[in-house]
């Protein structure tokens, strides 16, 4: 299993950084959501970067679900994946 945590094989990139994902995705998923939270509490040149910033967790479920549309693309491929019944919508409640 170690090797599989070594990302710098191309050939494995795609599912190596799906299973780092897949382990950690509630602290991607904040990490994620820290743009559109609230700035942290000291002042940052570059808002984006904030290490302090407060994510906006109220929209924790819908970065969960766009997140795991990315990996699950990741692992088919895009076009398996938008051929799927498991394909993205546009539409819908929050979509433009």
């Amino acid at each position: 299993m170690p090797a599989l945590l070594n990302c710098t094989d191309t050939s494995i990139s795609a599912s190596c950084c799906t299973l780092h994902q897949v382990r950690n995705h509630e602290a991607v998923a904040k990490f994620a959501l820290r743009g559109a939270g609230r700035p942290g509490p000291r002042p940052v040149s570059a808002p984006l970067s904030d290490p302090t910033a407060r994510p906006a967790l109220e929209h924790m479920d819908a970065m969960d679900a766009a997140l795991r549309h990315v990996v699950h693309a990741m692992l088919v491929g895009v076009e398996a994946k938008q051929l799927s019944p498991q394909a993205l919508q546009v539409g819908g409640v929050g979509c433009m």
